[in-house]
């Protein structure tokens, strides 16, 4: 041959596929300073240098998502994520890490945070009856959604209804009613 002409030995291309994060649930709306739900995977984690070379990390955002911060949380190098309990409204995300691929951020979950109910509960006050008057009690809550209603006559469980009634004998003077 031409002693210009030269071949080099061929090599085998390995190409990853491209990373991909995968989606991760669920948004949630919990009261401030109760545990909220675990962040767990929807759509696995893809590409990259494949199954069992995936690094997680999870970052949290107080600021709709201007600002990221590493969480630096015991489980939170885990696929999924127990986030605890919150004063205030956070994002979360999934960093994954694959090989020489680097890295992709998840969706970001949101756990929006209401303050804790301030339950008030009032009932009306027949004043004084006769004995065998049917009375009528109503409970009026404030800040509840769905509540339950429990009535009690002299610690004794007598209903579960928001509407309570009720007719004394005369040996029940003096006897208390609470909701």
């Amino acid at each position: 041959g031409n002693p210009k002409d030269a071949t080099s030995e061929s090599i085998t291309m390995v190409v990853n596929p491209a990373l991909q994060a995968g989606t991760i649930g669920y948004d949630e709306i919990v009261c401030a300073n109760y545990p909220t739900a675990m962040i767990t995977t929807i759509t696995p984690t893809k590409g990259g240098a494949g199954l069992g070379s995936y690094t997680y990390s999870w970052e949290s955002s107080i600021d709709s998502g201007a600002t990221w911060l590493a969480v630096t949380r015991p489980n939170s190098t885990y696929e999924n994520y127990s986030a605890g309990y919150f004063s205030q409204t956070t994002l979360f995300r999934r960093k994954v890490t694959s090989g020489l691929c680097g890295y992709v951020y998840s969706n970001a979950v949101k756990k929006n945070v209401v303050p804790s109910a301030v339950l008030s509960v009032t009932i009306n006050d027949p004043g004084v009856v006769c004995a065998n008057d049917t009375l009528s009690f109503v409970a009026n809550l404030k800040n509840a959604e769905n509540p339950t209603y429990k009535w009690y006559v002299d610690n004794v469980l007598i209903q579960n209804q928001r509407t309570f009634k009720y007719v004394p004998t005369s040996s029940e003077n003096g006897k208390q009613v609470y909701v």
